[in-house]
């Protein structure tokens, strides 16, 4: 390790499905957010390309304490990961987007770190594989940019959430 750097697991993320190499794993995608309150929270996707939308929070002072919470277990092939605050309360809002089956976004809202959330469909049909959060029509709301692989298209959700 590089000096001027501290190296801190937060988890070794999902066990593997299968013993084999190459089997799903650990964690994919990955995005730092924070809620109204201060919060600070690590999103992930378990395992690779997995099914699970994970919220890790720090459960303590001491190195090494993150709490893990399920939001999601029914993506198929989860492929991308945006964390921003799309409703302008303060909070981070987590979009999971995913590829396999019929492909889709879903928007989780995050009122606190210690329980409840609340998703919100935002699209079925698009083969996820890539996503970005940009106020594209300079309204001072941020929008999202999907890129859908397998549906071959490139998709703007304008926020209409204000």
């Amino acid at each position: 390790m590089s000096e001027g750097w501290r190296k801190t697991q937060i988890s070794a993320g999902a066990r593997p499905q299968l013993q084999e190499p190459g089997a799903p794993r650990g964690s994919s995608e990955v995005a730092p957010g924070k809620l109204a309150d201060g919060t600070f929270f690590i999103a992930a996707i378990e395992p690779w390309h997995g099914h699970e939308v994970v919220l890790y929070t720090a459960a303590g002072t001491e190195t090494g304490t993150w709490r893990r919470r399920v939001l999601d277990d029914t993506l198929d092939q989860g492929h991308v990961l945006v964390v921003a605050d799309f409703d302008g309360d303060g909070s981070d809002e987590v979009v999971a987007g995913w590829r396999g089956g019929e492909g889709g976004l879903t928007l989780y809202h995050i009122p606190d770190a210690e329980e409840g959330f609340r998703a919100i469909p935002i699209d079925r049909g698009i083969a996820v594989e890539g996503a970005v959060a940009a106020d594209l029509n300079l309204n001072g709301q941020l929008d999202l940019v999907a890129l859908g692989g397998r549906t071959n298209n490139l998709v703007w959700y304008e926020n209409r959430s204000r």
